[in-house]
């Protein structure tokens, strides 16, 4: 795979003609390439890590306090939607501890709430390398049964939205499947 970042174009998350649950795309946290980082000093950290780091870029609580807010935009979104139920769909392998984060956002938020939203879990693996060459179409695995999706409320949680060419696949395929929503958590 190419390692040169430059090679990979910034994604207007608004051309994707899809609904970002997520109300702050808007204004994202955004780091400038010259950002030092915060020292090490200022964080706890195994010691066997310290001599490999230089310096934080995003520290720890900034990212979990952060899906805590995704977390209640989500619960908001779907209320307002009057979803009965959400099919969180993981993109593996990435989405995976994002998903397990996220989950615990939710249940948190709907929790302290007093509200119901019924989630289920589905996963799918999206290949869009092959031999570290960009493939023509993203393959789908995991997708085997596309009757449960319809009229369904689906969440796709995915941890990286590069260039945006595979996620529009994913949704393009999703929408064929004729759910009541598709969203994506980013």
């Amino acid at each position: 795979m190419n390692d040169d970042r430059s090679a990979f174009a910034p994604i207007d998350l608004h051309s994707l003609s899809i609904e970002m649950v997520d109300s702050d795309v808007d204004c994202p946290i955004v780091l400038c390439d010259d950002f030092p980082g915060f020292p090490v000093k200022h964080f706890c950290m195994a010691p066997r890590y310290e001599s490999y780091v230089d310096h934080v870029l995003i520290p720890n609580g900034m990212v979990k306090d952060r899906i805590e807010k995704m977390a209640l935009n989500i619960v908001t979104s779907f209320g307002n939607d009057k979803a009965r139920s959400v099919t969180l769909l993981c993109v593996l392998k990435g989405g995976f501890r994002f998903l397990a984060d996220l989950i615990h956002g939710l249940e948190s938020t709907i929790r302290a709430r007093g509200t119901s939203l019924p989630m289920s879990m589905d996963f799918a693996r999206i290949k869009s390398y092959v031999n570290d060459k960009s493939a023509h179409e993203p393959i789908f695995t995991g997708l085997e049964n596309p009757e449960q999706y319809r009229n369904k409320d689906i969440l796709v949680v995915e941890d990286i939205i590069d260039t945006g060419k595979t996620m529009r696949s994913l949704l393009k395929y999703l929408e064929s499947l004729s759910p009541r929503s598709v969203k994506v958590a980013r």
